[in-house]
């Protein structure tokens, strides 16, 4: 094989086994390429930008077909199935939450408002756990009621 050339993985790994030499699949290829490309070890060093000889240049395939399993919230009843008397927006106390989470994750806040009233409440949580929520819900809920 051309040294000037770009081959793929694959066709290296395939190459080898047609000159019935001793080589490794094209996955292993892959995975001592960008082996090398993210650690600093003394030893790879020489090897940190084969990546760039790759025949598709530096993008990287992704790994599986995960679904994304944020917001999946277990048991949800859905906002169709909430009672008539909510959707006349008639009582107090009927209220829609919300959570707003900050940069990097590091502060939220919860966001409550009466659907009745549209009375608006903005709390900081200090976690974003169910306990935490019910917690300011139920305060919130207590000052409303007096």
């Amino acid at each position: 094989m051309d040294g000037g050339k770009r081959f793929s993985p694959e066709l290296v790994a395939a190459q080898w086994s047609k000159e019935n030499k001793p080589g490794v699949c094209h996955e292993t290829i892959y995975k001592f390429i960008w082996h090398c490309k993210h650690t600093n070890q003394r030893i790879n060093k020489p090897y940190k930008k084969l990546y760039t000889k790759l025949k598709h240049g530096k993008r990287r395939r992704k790994r599986g077909n995960y679904k994304d399993s944020r917001g999946i919230i277990p048991n949800r009843v859905s906002i169709e199935n909430r009672p008539k008397i909510v959707e006349n927006r008639s009582r107090f106390g009927d209220i829609e939450a919300d959570i707003i989470v900050g940069a990097n994750h590091k502060s939220a806040l919860l966001i409550t408002t009466d659907r009745a009233t549209i009375k608006t409440t903005i709390d900081k949580l200090k976690g974003r756990d169910a306990e935490q929520v019910s917690k300011i819900i139920i305060a919130r809920m207590k000052k409303c009621h007096r």
